[in-house]
């Protein structure tokens, strides 16, 4: 496989990490990708989207790492890439001030969209795959299939999440957050936090919605807009870094990290559980489909599965260098790390 100027290796054993490993996930492939900007399977984990730090962006077999097509080339830097929740369309973005769609089966560009000379980054689909979302030039903005773009707040935000329900968007800047209809019109209160927020998590059934903040978790009931009290946070930070919150897709577990450590709740108002995951700073949190497993990668090289009630990780892989993106789909997982390698694994 080629990506950039980089070409695959053979498929290797990978070692366990020091800190509670479990047993070695198998290595797919892997390969010299350059820098990777952005991941993104497919929704039937077949292809694997990878943007580069050169403009490219690749779909990539997700079986064999072979590059199936050069998808686009963005001047100055590809910065993300989003498929449609229906898997037929995959949206890109890049430096140049543009946002791409194309059709998967004939690769054909079916929308452009010119951000007027800003970046566009945070690239995400409402569930009903409607709507594109990204912060241009730190502004939330939504298009359609065929439609001009819509500014839905000329305030910067930190964070974008969209409800799992409908097509309204969870804006947040330093501690507030608000729900905004398509329209750009509030549709709900707006909720207020005690601390800078730094990601957003809405549960898949709507009802609650939970921020990570320099304090810890905050979660938040919608059907009220009141807060819900979190019994034991992580604890403070106001280190810059990365802040992963999640719920899983189908139960009401929330996931949230800090620094090397997991905290799991089963409801939001319940006692949660360490897990002490990572040598390192743990940069990302992606639940699986199934729902009772995810995944946890780390700047100390390791990707751990978990499943979301046992103490202990049922599988780990590991890069030689800090891992800085991940993506899993149903029976695999990818990552890029620091040193410009590219690892897909099979789940």
């Amino acid at each position: 496989m080629t990506i950039g100027h980089s070409t695959i290796a053979a498929a290797t054993s990978c070692t366990p990490a020091a800190l509670h490993a479990g047993p070695r996930l198998y290595v797919r492939w892997r390969a010299r990708a350059g820098a990777v900007t952005d991941l993104g399977w497919s929704a039937d984990g077949r292809v694997l989207a990878v943007a580069t730090r050169s403009g490219a962006v690749h779909l990539v077999d997700g079986a064999t790492g072979q590059v199936q097509a050069l998808l686009t080339e963005h001047a100055g830097g590809a910065t993300a890439v989003a498929w449609r929740p229906c898997g037929t369309v995959l949206a890109t973005s890049g430096n140049d001030a543009t946002i791409r769609c194309f059709d998967r089966s004939s690769l054909d560009l079916i929308l452009e969209a010119d951000t007027r000379g800003l970046r566009a980054v945070g690239l995400s689909w409402s569930s009903d795959g409607a709507y594109l979302a990204a912060r241009v030039g730190g502004v939330p903005t939504v298009w359609s299939l065929g439609a001009r773009s819509r500014p839905l707040k000329r305030r910067l935000a930190r964070c974008v999440a969209w409800h799992p329900t409908d097509s309204r968007v969870f804006v947040a800047d330093a501690k507030r957050i608000t729900s905004l209809a398509i329209d750009g019109k509030p549709s709900l209160v707006t909720l207020t936090s005690t601390a800078p927020i730094a990601s957003l998590a809405v549960r898949p059934d709507a009802g609650f919605l939970a921020a990570m903040t320099t304090q810890g978790p905050a979660i938040w009931d919608l059907a009220t807009g009141e807060p819900r009290i979190v019994p034991d946070l992580l604890g403070a930070s106001a280190e810059p870094g990365p802040a992963p919150i999640a719920w899983s897709p189908t139960m009401p577990w929330l996931i949230a990290a800090r620094g090397g450590a997991i905290r799991v709740w089963s409801d939001p108002t319940a006692e949660s559980r360490w897990l002490h995951a990572h040598a390192g700073v743990i940069t990302a949190l992606v639940p699986l489909p199934c729902g009772r497993r995810f995944v946890s990668s780390g700047k100390d090289g390791a990707v751990h599965v978990w499943h979301i009630d046992r103490p202990a990780p049922s599988g780990t892989g590991r890069h030689a260098a800090p891992l800085t993106l991940v993506a899993a789909a149903s029976a695999a997982i990818a990552a890029a790390s620091a040193d410009d390698r590219l690892t897909a694994w099979s789940l």
